[in-house]
């Protein structure tokens, strides 16, 4: 481990490099393998942005985690066949995503976008258990955000609109991540 590693774990979770961590591994994982342990490199390997956080504070390194580091963390547990060459979602198997409404909000048919996915959380608005559907509520609210990170902000609209639409004061498990919605539309919206 040297110091580069150290400055683009602390970039990365920061959220002051789009260099995935598939694309840092690959570039690195026969220099760490032979420079750490077995037990450290595969905590490392394993581990990934979490471990990386651990070895930041273990050099005493401070760093904040950011949302983007959530977003790295996310994507970095994607299988390679969902992504492209730099780590990223691959769009097209993306676009199936609720019913297919990520892939009318890009192809530019909002309407029918929006009447998929609003059937999508209408699934979700009928579950029994609150806890269930708290995290539900908060995962769309993370893939939301993680479209607009990606740069496909339509998409990331529609679905924090809907969600709000649809969510917002209907209990306080979910409504923190509705709020955050409505922060992050008035955010995109004051650009």
């Amino acid at each position: 481990m040297n110091d580069n590693d150290l400055k683009y774990f602390k970039d990365l979770i920061e959220g002051k490099t789009d260099i995935t961590w598939k694309v840092f591994w690959k570039s690195n994982e026969k220099r760490l393998k032979e420079s750490l342990t077995r037990q450290d490199f595969l905590k490392l390997k394993f581990g990934k942005l979490q471990r990386a956080s651990e070895i930041l504070n273990e050099n005493n390194i401070s760093f904040q985690w950011t949302k983007k580091a959530d977003y790295h963390l996310s994507i970095s547990n994607l299988s390679d066949s969902v992504c492209d060459k730099n780590g990223y979602p691959i769009i097209e198997i993306q676009r199936n995503l609720f019913n297919g409404a990520v892939g009318d909000f890009i192809d530019g048919n909002i309407e029918i976008g929006r009447i998929k996915f609003a059937n999508y959380l209408a699934d979700i608005q009928k579950m029994d258990n609150m806890v269930e559907q708290s995290e539900q509520i908060n995962d769309l609210e993370f893939d939301a955000e993680s479209f607009i990170k990606q740069g496909n902000i339509q998409v990331g609209i529609e679905m924090l609109k809907l969600l709000v639409a649809t969510f917002d004061n209907e209990n306080d498990l979910i409504q923190p991540a509705i709020d955050y919605a409505k922060h992050e539309i008035k955010r995109i919206n004051g650009k």
